[in-house]
């Protein structure tokens, strides 16, 4: 059994092994407020809070059209929004918030989900498109079917027969999100997430 004692309040540490031991004292010689405090040093103590998520969600996102392709302009909300990310570029699977909750899907699905919540009820109604004859049907209707969507958008062809809109939508999407710094993607997801925040107060 190994016994240490505090040089300052001489207070008694005992463990059987001497490294805890030293362990103990080390972080109890420390602490923030010293075990030999008087009355005249303040008492200092910690507070936490958890800063509430400040990434934007998608069902309220900050639309704002500049004239181009369109698969440019879908990757320019990205950019300037901050919503999404791929935390975890070996899995592949986007992080965003949608009505309040941090979600996870793969890239597709995703994609997907953007286009039901963010494509229909916000982005075509601010831009000038005629999707009917881009993709052959009404793919900005709110009442758009899933089979549908899967036929004309991530089917969608060329005049003459070859892979359209899609594949280079995820091309361009899986570039954003696997160029992104890590540390970018880091801060997106802690602003999903809110953080607990810690400070010292006298």
């Amino acid at each position: 059994m190994t016994t240490l004692t505090c040089p300052k309040c001489s207070k008694v540490f005992k463990d059987k092994y001497e490294s805890l031991c030293k362990v103990s004292l080390s972080r109890h010689l420390n602490r923030k407020n010293p075990c030999d405090r008087n009355d005249d040093t303040a008492y200092i103590r910690e507070k936490t809070v958890v800063i509430k998520p400040t990434a934007p969600d998608l069902s309220q996102l900050n639309i704002d059209i500049e004239k181009a392709p369109l698969v440019d302009m879908i990757v320019r909300v990205f950019k300037r929004n901050e919503c999404a990310c791929m935390p975890n570029i070996s899995k592949q699977h986007v992080v965003y918030r949608l009505d309040g909750k941090v979600r996870s899907e793969p890239l597709t699905d995703f994609i997907k989900t953007f286009w039901f919540h963010v494509m229909i009820p916000q982005f075509f109604k601010k831009i000038e498109l005629n999707v009917t004859v881009m993709f052959g049907v009404d793919v900005a209707s709110e009442t758009l079917a899933s089979e549908v969507y899967n036929e004309y958008v991530v089917g969608h062809k060329t005049p003459d027969g070859k892979p359209g809109f899609y594949p280079k939508l995820l091309k361009s999407l899986r570039s954003y999100f696997n160029t992104m710094e890590k540390s970018k993607r880091l801060e997106i997801k802690g602003r999903m997430d809110g953080v607990l925040q810690t400070w010292t107060q006298a």
